[in-house]
């Protein structure tokens, strides 16, 4: 049904969807050095991260067009993201676990049943 051409398309997006929570959060100057900038080398970090991201994510979305059609990559896409985001905002930024985490997993679900069906 599906070949390894079209799973790293797959594995390709979760690499992209981790690197701007890495950078967002380091968009700031220090607290610590309130009179010094490290805006210029900030910059040039997130633009290096932005064009890694770009590089995984626009050959996913090309090979995944192949075999998805839109609606499909798109849910695909934020069922990754969420995948992603979750444990990243549990875990790391210690927020609690809602149940409101369940009832969008569980709405994603939907999603994917019905998009991905005949």
């Amino acid at each position: 049904m599906y070949d390894a051409h079209h799973v790293l398309a797959i594995k390709k997006r979760p690499i992209g969807n981790l690197l701007p929570t890495h950078s967002d959060s380091s968009k700031t100057g220090s607290a610590n050095s309130p009179g010094k900038s490290h805006i210029p080398a900030k910059i040039r970090r997130e633009t290096v991260e932005d064009g890694f991201e770009y590089l995984l994510q626009v050959p996913a979305n090309r090979i995944g067009f192949t075999r998805f059609t839109l609606p499909q990559l798109k849910i695909l896409q934020e069922v990754i993201t969420l995948a992603v985001f979750v444990p990243f905002a549990v875990l790391y930024m210690q927020q609690p676990v809602r149940w409101n985490f369940l009832w969008a997993g569980l709405c994603l679900l939907g999603a994917v049943f019905f998009i991905f069906r005949g």
